[in-house]
């Protein structure tokens, strides 16, 4: 029996399922697994030109990762297309966009009595005598 016969050995990459691919690339809270496999791209991509963009994606999907992986690199490789210059996550307008409204949601909210305030109108008082002028 040949070792790649055996029971144990490791099946060839499969490319992830592009619905499931789809499906992490639409808007949604990401899961902490799903933050750390985003981060993970992003860091590796630091620096990258769109022709290495396109081979990590081209890498990914052919090795089968994750489909978080897989999402995040092909919008990093669409990013770079009319971008023109090495990837920063720093001058990335959807990462910053993501850490934007991250520390807004992760912000303590405050009661604001006197906006409420001023939404309450007077109770009315009794009509103005009417004077003829």
């Amino acid at each position: 029996m040949t070792p790649s016969a055996t029971p144990s050995a490791t099946p060839p990459a499969t490319p992830p399922d592009e619905s499931a691919v789809e499906a992490v690339a639409e808007p949604h809270e990401p899961g902490p697994g799903e933050r750390a496999a985003r981060d993970r791209v992003r860091a590796e991509a630091a620096g990258m030109t769109h022709p290495g963009a396109r081979e990590a994606l081209e890498a990914a999907r052919a090795a089968g990762a994750d489909p978080a992986v897989v999402a995040e690199w092909q919008r990093i490789e669409e990013h770079l297309v009319d971008h023109g210059g090495p990837y920063s996550p720093a001058s990335d307008p959807y990462v910053q966009g993501q850490l934007t409204a991250r520390s807004h949601h992760d912000a303590p909210r405050t009661p604001q009595p006197a906006r409420n305030a001023a939404l309450t109108l007077p109770a009315p008082g009794p009509p103005a005598p009417f004077r003829p002028s």
